[in-house]
């Protein structure tokens, strides 16, 4: 009879253990997504204000900031306004979350869409 009750106590601290490594693995991956889209985000609004720098509006929509491209005097080459390693095949800029990041036309302000996150 001792036997099984270890037995059982045995696989109520296993299980246990499963659970706990699954929540903290959970969680690291929450907060890696949250900084990667603070990132994110402090780099799209850097390139807003390069775009109203030059263009002197702000983006209509994010789809226009994409696409955007500038120059630097007495140069050529034209390079894009927002990092291509932000926007997917699609042309859009996905949060780390999956959701797309949405922009005011008019003031300029880059949000993400991902519910909980629309303040950041």
């Amino acid at each position: 009879m001792a036997s099984k009750v270890q037995r059982v106590a045995l696989v109520l601290i296993a299980l246990m253990a499963v659970v706990v490594t699954v929540f903290l693995v959970r969680m690291e991956s929450r907060l890696g997504s949250m900084r990667l889209m603070r990132n994110q985000l402090q780099s799209l609004r850097t390139s807003v204000s390069l775009f109203r720098t030059v263009e002197g509006r702000p983006p209509a929509d994010i789809g226009e900031l994409v696409q955007g491209s500038f120059s630097y005097r007495d140069e050529d080459v034209r390079r894009p306004f927002v990092d291509p390693f932000l926007v997917n095949e699609a042309g859009l800029i996905l949060d780390p979350f999956g959701n797309p990041y949405s922009i005011n036309p008019e003031s300029g302000w880059v949000r993400s869409t991902t519910p909980g996150y629309e303040l950041w």
